[in-house]
C-alpha cells in the first residue's frame, strides 16, 4: 500500500474538505460531522452554503409506530429543507400522532397506494412490519420516488434483490436503515482497525440479550397478530432479522467480506405463548479467511446488552450503541506501544484489563500514527445532538439532492437478508448452510 493509500480519513478531511472524504466512501453525513470537529469555521461555512443550496425535499411516511414515528419522523422533522407532506398508517393513534409530528399541511392515508399517486412526494421512507416492506417499496419506487426502508429490507431474499432490481432500473435512492453505518463512533472504530492497530481479526463476537418477552399489549379493535407480528413467522424472520441484521452488517463491513457458512441452534424455550419465532438464537458464521462471528440474541437476560466485540493477533475491539458508552481497545500483552496507550486520561479499568477508550468526540489525544500530529485520536464527532438514525436520514436526503449512492444501499441490505436467512435455515434444519455468492448477485 503506497503513501496515497494510506491516508487517513482524517488527513483527508484536513486536506480536501467534505468532497475528498466523500471519495473514501464515508456518508456525507458523518464526513461533515467530522470536518466539523476539525475546523468549526469552516464547517460552518460549508453548513451555511449547504442549506442555501439545498432543494426542500417533500418526504411522505409510511408506518408512525415505535421506530417509524420516534426515531425516523422525529429526525426529519428537525431536519433543514425537509418537509413530511404526508403520513400513512392503518392504526388511527398512530396516524394521528404522525401528523401531529409533521405539521398542519400534512395529509393522512390509510392506503399507501393512494398516497404514492401525488406528484409533489419526492420520497417515501417505510416503517411497517416486515413482510410488508418489499412491495411498498417498489409501489414506490415505481411511482418515482426514492425509498428509505428500516431493516431489514425485505421478507424473502428473492425480495430483496427485487428491490435492488427495481431501485436501479428506476434509478431511485433506496437506503436500508442499518444506522450503525451512520455512526461517527463506528467509522472512527474501523479506522483503528485498518491501522492495524488489532492485528488480523480472527473473531468476532456479538450479541443483543434483553430480559423481555418481545409482546406488546394489544389495544382494543386490533388483533394479536397484527400488533405482535414480529411473533410469527408469516410476517417475521425472527431475533436474527430484527436485532441480529444489524451486527450482522457491522461484521460484513469491517471485514470486508460476506460469510460461506452458517451453523447454529434456537428454540422457543422460555417464553412458551403461542409464538412461533425463537426466543434465543445463537449461530456461527464462518468468513472466507477463517474469522468467525458468533452471534447471540436471548430474551431471558439483558448481561451485556448489545455490542460487538472485534479480536485480533494484536487486540480487541468491544463497541455498542449504548447511550454514553463508547468503544474500547484492549491492547494483547507484549505487543508494540502505540503513541496514546499510556495517556491517562484515556484509559479505563474492565475487570483487570486496562481499555483504551475511543472517543470520536475526543480533540486533544494524539494518535502518533496519523500523518497529522496533535489532532484528534478519531477525527471528532461534532454532531450537535444528532443520533445515529439522524445522521443515516440527513445522509439520506443529501443522496436525494445530489444523486450520490447510498452508503448503506439496497445491495449492502440484500447481503444482509442472505445471511440472516442462512442463520435461520441453519437453526430450523439443525445442519450446516452454505452462503454462496450467487446469494449476493442481483
Amino acid at each position: 500500500m503506497n503513501d496515497e493509500q494510506n491516508v487517513s480519513r482524517r488527513d483527508v478531511l484536513k486536506r480536501g474538505g467534505l468532497a475528498a472524504a466523500l471519495t473514501l466512501g464515508m456518508p456525507a453525513s458523518v464526513a461533515r460531522a467530522m470536518q466539523a470537529a476539525q475546523d468549526p469555521r469552516a464547517a460552518a461555512a460549508d453548513a451555511a452554503k449547504a442549506a442555501k443550496d439545498a432543494q426542500p425535499v417533500n418526504i411522505a411516511w409510511i408506518g408512525a409506530g415505535t421506530q417509524g414515528y420516534g426515531q425516523d419522523m422525529k429526525s426529519l422533522s428537525r431536519m433543514p429543507g425537509v418537509n413530511i407532506v404526508a403520513v400513512c398508517d392503518n392504526f388511527a393513534p398512530n396516524l394521528e400522532r404522525g401528523l401531529a409530528l409533521a405539521g398542519p399541511n400534512a395529509k393522512g392515508y390509510t392506503d399507501y397506494r393512494k398516497m404514492l399517486e401525488r406528484k409533489d412526494i419526492d420520497a417515501v421512507g417505510i416503517a411497517t412490519p416486515l413482510w410488508l416492506h418489499a412491495g411498498m417499496a417498489i409501489d414506490a419506487m415505481s411511482a418515482g420516488k426514492h425509498v428509505y426502508c428500516e431493516k431489514m429490507m425485505a421478507y424473502t431474499l428473492e425480495q430483496a434483490k427485487n428491490m435492488v432490481r427495481k431501485a436501479e432500473k428506476t434509478n431511485r435512492i433506496l437506503q436500508i436503515g442499518h444506522q450503525r453505518r451512520y455512526s461517527v463512533d463506528y467509522h472512527h472504530a474501523l479506522d483503528m482497525v485498518k491501522k492495524d492497530y488489532f492485528g488480523q481479526i480472527t473473531h468476532v463476537r456479538a450479541q443483543w440479550n434483553r430480559r423481555n418477552n418481545w409482546r406488546r399489549p394489544v389495544p382494543e379493535g386490533n388483533t394479536d397478530r397484527r400488533v405482535n407480528w414480529r411473533l410469527y413467522k408469516d410476517y417475521s424472520q425472527g431475533l436474527m432479522a430484527e436485532l441480529g441484521s444489524h451486527q450482522i452488517d457491522v461484521a460484513n463491513w469491517y471485514l470486508g467480506m460476506h460469510p460461506i457458512s452458517v451453523v447454529g441452534i434456537g428454540g422457543v424455550n422460555y417464553w412458551k405463548d403461542g409464538r412461533e419465532v425463537y426466543d434465543n438464537v445463537q449461530v456461527i458464521f464462518e468468513y472466507p479467511n477463517g474469522a468467525k462471528l458468533c452471534y447471540q440474541s436471548i430474551e431471558t437476560n439483558s448481561f451485556d446488552a448489545d455490542s460487538e466485540q472485534f479480536m485480533g493477533r494484536k487486540g480487541t475491539l468491544i463497541m455498542t450503541e449504548q447511550s454514553g458508552q463508547k468503544s474500547m481497545m484492549f491492547r494483547e500483552p507484549g505487543v508494540d506501544a502505540i503513541g496514546f496507550e499510556k495517556l491517562s486520561d484515556n484509559q479505563t479499568k474492565v475487570g483487570n484489563k486496562n481499555a483504551i477508550v475511543l472517543d470520536a468526540t475526543a480533540t486533544t489525544k494524539q494518535d502518533k500514527r496519523d500523518k497529522t500530529a496533535g489532532q484528534s485520536l478519531g477525527g471528532g464527532a461534532g454532531t450537535a445532538g444528532k443520533s445515529n438514525w439522524y445522521l443515516a436520514l440527513e445522509d439520506w436526503v443529501d443522496c436525494i439532492r445530489t444523486g450520490r449512492k447510498p452508503f448503506c444501499d439496497g445491495r449492502v441490505g440484500m447481503s444482509d437478508v442472505a445471511c440472516v436467512l442462512a442463520a435461520n435455515e441453519a437453526m430450523e434444519k439443525g445442519t450446516k448452510v452454505q452462503i454462496t455468492h450467487d446469494m449476493f448477485d442481483v
